[in-house]
């Protein structure tokens, strides 16, 4: 079947082509330049029943168009269950949800972004809370699985030559920064799609927590708890009274209406019950 991949291997660079993220770069000598150049970085694997394609939690270092096949992709959560977010029987990109999320090499930017996560993601450091790495958005880690569900035939291209060249042309910054918002919504959505799967209160009410605040930095909750209630399919007060638990087990401290979360270690436990 290898054989066939390079055989029809004009074919499935031509379909590629014709995708809108590289279709619709500007037209001109330098934006045929950049197709060309990006075409020239494709490689085409050819992936069989039930094989993976990209693992959640993975380093972004592709982008993984669908060219021939069925993939589907899944996100597993803390406690093992697993949900299917999107099946693709058609070509199209694989891993738009976090495309948006790779580092620009801006330096400026780039040691801004540094300085956010290392005081926002700091738990990560922490010896007794390596699990808490696969809840939080990092960036530039995928937050699903991809799976064959047939024989399929999946193209990968570099992030880092895509962003290259995009930074190349007129509004490029701004058409970077847009879909970076639009990426960190979908995101978000994952995760509140995610706290619907949990059964208890005190599962869902920890895993909003943690995937959403640093520890041991005070913080107000950014909606009503009434809002945080019905995002999390509980009543107003199951809510209530579920914090009140956590606090009595000293597992958050509360004064007015700020949080901080105390023992991550005890949270990430009602997360896996």
């Amino acid at each position: 079947m290898l054989k066939n991949v390079d055989k029809n291997k004009s074919q499935y660079l031509h379909s590629l082509s014709q995708h809108p993220l590289i279709h619709l770069l500007p037209d001109g000598p330098l934006g045929n330049q950049a197709k060309q150049s990006l075409l020239n970085k494709v490689s085409l694997t050819q992936y069989h029943k039930n094989q993976h394609i990209f693992l959640q939690h993975d380093q972004v270092n592709y982008l993984y168009f669908l060219l021939s096949g069925v993939v589907s992709c899944h996100r597993q959560l803390p406690n093992g269950q697993e949900c299917i977010i999107q099946l693709y029987d058609k070509p199209n990109l694989l891993n738009e949800s976090v495309l948006w999320q790779y580092d620009i090499h801006d330096s400026q930017l780039h040691e801004q972004k540094k300085s956010l996560l290392s005081a926002r993601y700091a738990v990560t450091q922490h010896t007794q809370s390596k699990q808490l790495q696969l809840l939080l958005n990092q960036g530039n880690l995928h937050q699903l699985t991809a799976k064959a569900n047939q024989t399929s035939i999946v193209a990968t291209l570099p992030v880092s030559d895509y962003f290259y060249w995009v930074g190349k042309f007129e509004l490029g910054e701004l058409l970077t920064w847009f879909t970076s918002q639009v990426s960190k919504r979908l995101y978000q959505h994952l995760l509140s799609s995610d706290l619907l799967t949990f059964q208890s209160a005190k599962a869902k009410v920890s895993y909003y927590l943690l995937t959403h605040f640093p520890p041991n930095t005070s913080f107000v909750l950014p909606i009503s708890q009434k809002q945080l209630a019905n995002q999390m399919g509980l009543r107003p007060e199951t809510l209530n009274r579920t914090l009140q638990t956590l606090q009595q087990q000293r597992l958050i401290e509360r004064q007015g209406e700020h949080f901080s979360l105390l023992d991550i270690t005890g949270l990430l436990a009602l997360i896996n019950d």
